[in-house]
C-alpha cells in the first residue's frame, strides 16, 4: 500500500533504501493492473505513462518497455483519445487540451522505445493528427474554462513550452521509425535521404530562445533541458535513418556520407548529454 504509514515514515525519517524505489513500484503496477477498465479515463492514461517513464528511469522492466508503451497507446487509441478532432466538441476546453497532452506523451514515449530497441512505433504518422498544443501558462486555463485562452508565440517561454514545442517535429520523427523499418525500400535510399534534410532543417531551427541571461536559474536550466532534450531526439531519428542508409548504400560516397552524418549526430547527442550530466552535478553541489 502506498499510503501505508510505516513506509511513509521510513521516508520521512530515515534514508530510503536502495529496493524502496523498486518496491513501489511493483505495488503500483500492480495497482494499474488491477484497475482495469474498458475505456481508461484521463488520469489512468496519466498513471500508465507515469509508471513506464519511473520505470525507464530506474532501469525496471526495460526489456518490458515497448510492449508497455504499444500497449498504453491501444488503450489511448481505444479511447479515441486520438481522434477528438472528429468527435463533437462536448468537452472542456481544458480536457481537450489534456487529451492532446496526453496523447502526444504517449506517442512520445512509444517512439522513444521503438527506437532503443530498434522496432517499429505502435502509433504511426497518421495516427498524430491533433494540432500543435497551446503555448500558454498552465495559470491561464483552468477546469471551468469555457473559452480558448490566448496563445502566446513560441519565442515565449512557458510551462507548456515543453509540450507545445516538441510535438514540432514528431509526424517527422514517426515517419522515420516507419521507414527506416519498412519492407519496401529495397535499396533505395533517396526517400530516407529526403527525410534526413527535413529533420536536419528541424535540428537547424531548435534553437528558440536567445537570451538565456534574462531568466532566473530555475527557468534558465527548464529552457536548456528543453532544447537539449528537443535536439537529442531529432538526432536520435537522423542516427536511425543514416544506420539505414549504410546498410543500403549503393555507392561508396553514400556509405561515406552516411558514416560521416552518424558520427556528428552521435558526438553532438553525446555532448548534449555531457553538458547535462555536468550541469547536473553543479545544481547538486
Amino acid at each position: 500500500h502506498l499510503a501505508d504509514r510505516e513506509i511513509l515514515q521510513l521516508e520521512n525519517e530515515a534514508t530510503l533504501p536502495r529496493t524502496m524505489p523498486p518496491s513501489w513500484l511493483f505495488h503500483s503496477k500492480q495497482w494499474v493492473e488491477q484497475k482495469h477498465c474498458e475505456e481508461p479515463e484521463l488520469v489512468d492514461l496519466r498513471l500508465s505513462a507515469l509508471l513506464i517513464i519511473a520505470q525507464s528511469i530506474l532501469g525496471v522492466e526495460r526489456r518490458q518497455g515497448w510492449l508497455a508503451t504499444g500497449h498504453l497507446v491501444k488503450q489511448a487509441m481505444a479511447a479515441e483519445y486520438h481522434r477528438e478532432l472528429f468527435k463533437p466538441m462536448n468537452i472542456s476546453t481544458f480536457h481537450a487540451k489534456m487529451h492532446r497532452r496526453i496523447w502526444t506523451t504517449i506517442v512520445e514515449l512509444d517512439l522513444q522505445a521503438a527506437l532503443e530497441w530498434g522496432v517499429p512505433s505502435t502509433a504511426q504518422e497518421s495516427d498524430y493528427v491533433f494540432p500543435l498544443i497551446m503555448n500558454i501558462d498552465d495559470a491561464d486555463i483552468d477546469i471551468s474554462a469555457t473559452q480558448r485562452p490566448r496563445e502566446v508565440s513560441f519565442d515565449t517561454f512557458t510551462d507548456c513550452s515543453l509540450p507545445a514545442l516538441l510535438p514540432q517535429s514528431l509526424p517527422l520523427r514517426l515517419r522515420a521509425c516507419t521507414l527506416v523499418h519498412s519492407a519496401f525500400l529495397a535499396n533505395n535510399a533517396e526517400p530516407l535521404l529526403r527525410l534526413q534534410r527535413e529533420l536536419g532543417r528541424h535540428l537547424s531551427n531548435s534553437q528558440h530562445w536567445d537570451n538565456y541571461t534574462a531568466f532566473d536559474s530555475p527557468t534558465r536550466n527548464r529552457m536548456i533541458y528543453l532544447e537539449s532534450f528537443s535536439k537529442a531526439n531529432i538526432g536520435h531519428s537522423i542516427l536511425s535513418i543514416n544506420t539505414r542508409i549504410a546498410e543500403r548504400a549503393m555507392s561508396e560516397s553514400l556509405y561515406i556520407e552516411s558514416a560521416r552524418s552518424r558520427l556528428e549526430t552521435a558526438t553532438m547527442i553525446l555532448s548534449i548529454q555531457k553538458s547535462l550530466q555536468k550541469s547536473s552535478t553543479l545544481r547538486g553541489n
